[in-house]
C-alpha cells in the first residue's frame, strides 16, 4: 500500500460494505496475545493506515504519530528498544505525519509540509541522507524538498516532486534508475518525468506508477516478466502495461506484479515459483488469473507472498508462506471475525503483507496480525504456513 493510498484510505472505504464472518472453527479470531515483550500503551489509539515490513509493521495514528513493532535489527523501532518489541512503539521525532511506507528494513514518513523523513536500514543509502549509516531516528532526505507521493522498496526509495519529476535513491539494479549507470546512489537522483502520476509502487527490482487516467506504467528488472511479459530483460523507461486495463489496485513482489481488475478478479505476472501467481501452471513472462477470487478490494505483496481482502471480509493469501508445500499455488482462504463485544460492528479496510506475516486494519482502528513478530504473541524463526487465527496487536 503506497503513500497516496494511505492518504485516501478512509474516504474510499466509507463507500464499501462488508459482510463479516462469524468466528468459528478455523476462522480468524482476535485471541489476546499470550506473551508480550513490553506492555501496551495505557490508552488505546486508532490506527488509520498500516504498512508491513520484512518482519514487522508500522501504523499511522490520527494525530499524525507513527507506531512500529516487530524486529528492531535495523533500528526501525528507534533507539534503546532492544532486539524487538511485540507491542507498538511510538517512533520518536515524528508528528503531523500524513503517510508512511515501510520495506526492506527501512521506513519513510511524509509530513504535512511535504518533507520526507526516513530511518532504519541504510546499507545501500535508501534513507537518502548521503551516508550508509543506519539511523534509529528519522532524518530528512537531503536535496529533495517537498514531495507529493513516495514509496519504499527493497533497498531503495522513490518520491515524486510537484513538478512531476521522479527521484530515487539507494540500490540501483535492473534498470530501476532508468538510464543512470551506477550501483549505489546515496542522494536523490532524477529518474523520469511522469505527467499525471497518482501512485508510486516499488517491488524487488522493479517499479510501477498508476496514472490519474487509470493507466499502469512499469519499468526495471524484467527477467521474469514482472514488468512487461515478453519484453526485454531490463526495461529502463516507464512503459505502459497493456494486458491489464485500468487496475483498481496494484501490488509488487520481489519478481511478480499483481493487479485487481475492474471486475474484481486478480491478475499476476512474473515468476510462478513458490505459487507466487496464485494459479496452476504458467511460466516466466506469463499472465495468470488468481483462482477463486472475484471481488477483490485491496491487495498487498511482499517478496513471494501476496494477500487480497475481498468485499465479503475474506482474506485470500498465496505464495510462501501461505502456500505449503512451496509449489502449491492455491490461494488459502481466511474468514475474518469482525465482531466487537459479540456484535458485527467492525469492517476490514486494508491488508498489509510482510515476508512471514499478514496484518488487517479494521475501520475501528484495530489491527489484527498472524505470523512472525507481527503476531504479537509467539515468534518463530520460520513460518511455512500462516496460522489459522489472527490476533489483536496490543494498544489498538
Amino acid at each position: 500500500m503506497t503513500a497516496s493510498t494511505v492518504r485516501t484510505l478512509l474516504s474510499m472505504m466509507l463507500l464499501m460494505t462488508f459482510a463479516c464472518a462469524e468466528a468459528a472453527g478455523d476462522h480468524l479470531t482476535r485471541t489476546p496475545p499470550t506473551r508480550r515483550l513490553t506492555e501496551p500503551p495505557s490508552s488505546r489509539y486508532r490506527a488509520v493506515a498500516l504498512e508491513a515490513d520484512l518482519d514487522g509493521a508500522c501504523a499511522l495514528a490520527p494525530a499524525g504519530r507513527v507506531h512500529c513493532w516487530g524486529n528492531n535489527e535495523h533500528q526501525l523501532l528507534g533507539p534503546g528498544i532492544g532486539s524487538h518489541s511485540l507491542a507498538p512503539i511510538a517512533v520518536r521525532g515524528l508528528d503531523s505525519i500524513t503517510a508512511i511506507a515501510v520495506a526492506g528494513g527501512h521506513a519513510c514518513a511524509l509530513a504535512g509540509d511535504g518533507r520526507l523523513r526516513c530511518w532504519g536500514h541504510n546499507a545501500t543509502g535508501a534513507l537518502g541522507d548521503g551516508t550508509r549509516e543506519h539511523r534509529a531516528t528519522p532524518s530528512e532526505v537531503v536535496d529533495l524538498g517537498p514531495v507529493t507521493e513516495f514509496d519504499t522498496g527493497d533497498r531503495v526509495t522513490c518520491a515524486l516532486r510537484p513538478t512531476n519529476e521522479l527521484l530515487c535513491w539507494g540500490h540501483s539494479s535492473g534498470g530501476l534508475f532508468g538510464m543512470l549507470e551506477g550501483e549505489l546512489f546515496l542522494r536523490p537522483v532524477g529518474v523520469a518525468r511522469l505527467q499525471g502520476a497518482e501512485r508510486i509502487l516499488l517491488g524487488g527490482r522493479h517499479a510501477c506508477v498508476l496514472m490519474h487516467d487509470g493507466e499502469l506504467w512499469c519499468w526495471g528488472n524484467n527477467r521474469d516478466g514482472q514488468v512487461i511479459p515478453g519484453g526485454a530483460e531490463q526495461v529502463r523507461v516507464p512503459t505502459r502495461v497493456t494486458h491489464v486495463d485500468s487496475p483498481r489496485d496494484v501490488a509488487l513482489g520481489y519478481n511478480t506484479t499483481c493487479a485487481i481488475r475492474q471486475d474484481g478478479t486478480v491478475a499476476c505476472w512474473g515468476n510462478p515459483a513458490n505459487g507466487s501467481l496464485g494459479a496452476p501452471g504458467g511460466r516466466r513472462h506469463s499472465v495468470r488469473t488468481v483462482v477463486g477470487i472475484s471481488d477483490a478490494l485491496d491487495i498487498d505483496s511482499d517478496g513471494f507472498h501476496s494477500c487480497v481482502l475481498t468485499s465479503d471480509a475474506v482474506l485470500y493469501c498465496w505464495g510462501r508462506p501461505s502456500a505449503r508445500p512451496p509449489e502449491d499455488w492455491r490461494a488459502r482462504r481466511y474468514e475474518l471475525d469482525c465482531t466487537r463485544d459479540g456484535k458485527p460492528d467492525a469492517r476490514p479496510e486494508s491488508v498489509a503483507v510482510g515476508s512471514e506475516h499478514v496484518c488487517v486494519l479494521f475501520d475501528d482502528g484495530v489491527v489484527d496480525c498472524a505470523g512472525t513478530y507481527a503476531l504479537s504473541a509467539v515468534s518463530v524463526p520460520q513460518v511455512e504456513e500462516l496460522p489459522s487465527r489472527l490476533r489483536r496487536v496490543p494498544g489498538f
